[in-house]
């Protein structure tokens, strides 16, 4: 075992435990301030991938700074706690990105004792478990994740069908476990990894074809799913808006109910549209709170956590750091989107096969996730793509086709 393969394993390994400092440290983060490359830091910065995620961060950071210090009058405690997230975000981007470069083993490294650290760490059950509790989505999934990446990774290698059947499998494991977003990921997944390794070209035609018929098999999945919820046969937290919705057959009605965190930031994101409400987003007054809750049809609800819910990185960032936090985000993830798309479209690497869901995976939590997930997922897909988008270049260049 290499010294870079042994640092990756504690990496990850710890990446579930968390240390009370400055709100909470992850004990990942820990690992990455003790092993940190500063004398690899010249010639990490020399990847110009890295160079071209740098302002983003930056802008995101400073935008916040102001929006704390100078504009809202936040406490030390807990504008701390909202730089934090994206100081250590962009640490352990630079900290992955100096391990993989060494080797493309420590992929697989992470993504094992990822899950293995998330079993050792998760919250606690309680209670008997079943699937009616949701218990598949908070004590399972981001594990059980990790594993079938590794294991479509691995069977890829020897057959590049098989992480289909692994993914679609998968997919429709999590539908009927109540991780519906995660399964339509890994069913997104399937389709796309298809178009890959049967060498499709994607003309207008074929684009329109593969679109259409993706619409049908998900819809037609949807009222299927949606039809076993209505019966009894499906259950869980998340099964149980269908049954609230007015059109248990619109799938569109089901992500409004869903998403009504992501979708009520832009609510007060409108009266601080340039300079937001600082780390947070403390609801002074609680006006937003109720309306919130009214939203939510709980209008008698608690009242007395005065954070505003941003269930979105893009909407939180805006929310928290105004016009700056928008742009900053926005740019990294283009960056880091764009990327993983030109490797799609233009090598065959097996690391496709974690490119793809993660890829999948973090646009949903751009658009629809807490921003906690810049700090706690985003960094192993940002250094994958940018190491592998540096090898692309780095053999174009030697091959003298750039």
């Amino acid at each position: 075992m290499r010294k870079s393969n042994f640092i990756t394993l504690l990496f990850s390994l710890f990446s579930g435990a968390r240390i009370n400092i400055i709100g909470q440290l992850f004990g990942s983060e820990a690992v990455a301030l003790i092993f940190f490359p500063f004398r690899s830091i010249k010639s990490i910065f020399s990847i110009k991938p890295v160079k071209k995620i740098l302002l983003p961060y930056v802008l995101f950071l400073f935008s916040l700074i102001v929006s704390d210090i100078f504009v809202n009058d936040i406490s030390s405690e807990q504008f701390l706690r909202g730089w934090s997230n994206i100081i250590f975000s962009f640490i352990q981007v630079i900290f992955l990105i100096n391990l993989f470069v060494k080797s493309e083993k420590n992929y697989s490294w992470y993504l094992i004792f990822a899950a293995i650290s998330f079993f050792i760490f998760r919250p606690q059950m309680e209670g008997e478990f079943m699937l009616e509790s949701n218990a598949f989505k908070v004590f399972f999934m981001f594990g059980v994740n990790s594993l079938i990446l590794l294991l479509a990774y691995h069977f890829g290698q020897k057959s590049r069908s098989s992480p289909i059947l692994i993914f679609f499998t998968y997919a429709l494991f999590c539908m009927i476990a109540d991780a519906r977003s995660n399964g339509v990921v890994y069913f997104l997944s399937a389709i796309i990894y298809c178009i890959k390794i049967f060498k499709i070209k994607l003309s207008y035609d074929k684009i329109a074809f593969f679109f259409s018929f993706v619409l049908f098999i998900g819809y037609s999945g949807y009222i299927y799913y949606a039809s076993k919820v209505l019966s009894g046969e499906i259950g869980g937290g998340n099964a149980r808006q269908i049954l609230e919705l007015e059109n248990p057959y619109n799938p569109f009605e089901l992500l409004a109910k869903g998403r009504v965190e992501s979708l009520f930031a832009l609510t007060p994101i409108m009266d601080r549209p340039f300079f937001g409400f600082g780390s947070w987003a403390n609801d002074a007054t609680g006006q937003y709170i109720l309306e919130y809750n009214s939203l939510k049809e709980s209008p008698g609800g608690s009242t007395e956590n005065r954070l505003i819910p941003a269930h979105s990185i893009v909407l939180a960032s805006w929310l928290w750091a105004g016009l700056g936090g928008l742009v900053g985000v926005v740019l990294l993830y283009f960056r880091v989107f764009k990327w993983g798309f030109t490797l799609f479209m233009k090598t065959n690497s097996n690391l496709l096969i974690l490119i793809i869901p993660l890829m999948l995976d973090q646009m949903w939590n751009f658009l629809f996730s807490p921003i906690g997930h810049l700090r706690q997922t985003a960094p192993f897909f940002f250094a994958l793509v940018i190491v592998e988008y540096y090898r692309f270049c780095k053999q174009k260049k030697l091959t003298g086709e750039i």
